[in-house]
């Protein structure tokens, strides 16, 4: 339950797989734990694709800006962002 890279390797399993709302509940936990930037960065995009999925641009993108918040030069974030 401590593992970040855990959850994030769940949760990239969950999206693989269309489990969306699961996946964000796993990327969620992940980002309550210790990572660092650039995988925070990229949680945070993955979550932003996980809640477009589901119907929630909103909040989507609050993640997107979070990703940037992170790691301002994260590629991913600034195409989705945008």
């Amino acid at each position: 339950p401590t593992q970040a890279e855990a959850w994030l390797a769940l949760a990239a399993a969950q999206s693989r797989q269309q489990e969306n709302a699961r996946a964000i509940r796993s990327f969620r936990r992940a980002l309550g734990l210790s990572l660092p930037a650039a995988q925070r960065a990229q949680a945070h995009t993955d979550l932003g694709l996980a809640l477009i999925r589901t119907g929630q641009p909103d909040p989507a993108g609050e993640q997107f800006r979070l990703a940037l918040d992170a790691n301002p030069n994260h590629q991913p974030a600034l195409i989705n962002r945008a």
